[in-house]
């Protein structure tokens, strides 16, 4: 069963394949990581919230003086793709739901995790360098809006009801912007 549909699926994928492969530039990916890119992240940090293991805070991080160790930590951890070994690591920390009246029923509490603050921040780097490159480069399509900048479910919402409408209504359908 598995091999027909094997074949089959080949077959489909070979009849729409344009044979265009699309080509995309990714060194800038591979850059060493500016400071102007952790200064950036330390900034968006919030202060006062709980840390990881490391017990290091976010305030602590937002001084020159952090901004140049992270800068060499982050860059030897890019270059060689491995982090620390606290990093990987978090606390599990269970919260009581709120409206939940049962203390000792576990179902009503949810496990927050805390995690390296330092880990936070390189996260942050390299999504942040992610993101601006699929958006530059146009890789991800408009339907795509999970965990993307300025997307909300509302506008999902809002694109499926107008190609409802244009789909249903194709050749009575006026639209008018104001």
């Amino acid at each position: 069963m598995l091999a027909a549909f094997g074949y089959c699926g080949l077959s489909y994928f070979e009849s729409v394949d344009s044979g265009n492969d699309i080509q995309y530039d990714v060194t800038t990916l591979n850059d060493p990581i500016s400071r102007e890119e952790i200064i950036k992240a330390v900034e968006s940090a919030k202060v006062r919230k709980a840390t990881g293991f490391d017990e290091i805070p976010a305030e602590v991080l937002k001084n020159p003086t952090a901004v140049e160790h992270l800068f060499v930590i982050y860059n030897g951890c890019f270059e060689f793709g491995k982090v620390p070994k606290q990093w990987t690591t978090g606390i599990i920390n269970p919260i009581f739901k709120t409206g939940s009246d049962d203390r000792k029923n576990p179902l009503n509490y949810r496990g927050i995790t805390l995690v390296s603050v330092p880990s936070k921040i390189y996260c942050h780097v390299l999504n942040s360098r992610l993101n601006e490159w699929t958006e530059a480069n146009k890789t991800i399509c408009d339907e795509q809006n999970g965990f993307r900048e300025r997307e909300v479910a509302k506008s999902i919402y809002i694109r499926y009801i107008l190609s409802s409408m244009i789909e249903r209504y194709r050749n009575f359908l006026i639209l008018c912007a104001s």
